[in-house]
């Protein structure tokens, strides 16, 4: 029983792990935005938005 609660832990531990690097960014840039938006700075807090790719690929130019 126990070799089987180690396991569990270890594997629950290590996927948390994984996914606190991608946590942080996006933390990071909420903290920007929200910032932003509190000094009144619109295009501040656009850009968390603006830099992505993703959201020009259904503009047609």
């Amino acid at each position: 029983m126990k070799p089987l609660m180690f396991l569990v832990t270890l594997f629950i531990t290590a996927c948390s792990f994984g996914q606190s690097k991608d946590e942080t960014a996006v933390r990071k840039i909420l903290s920007i935005q929200q910032a932003a938006w509190n000094r009144g700075d619109i295009d501040g807090f656009m850009k968390g938005y603006w830099e992505n790719e993703l959201l020009m690929a259904g503009i047609k130019r």
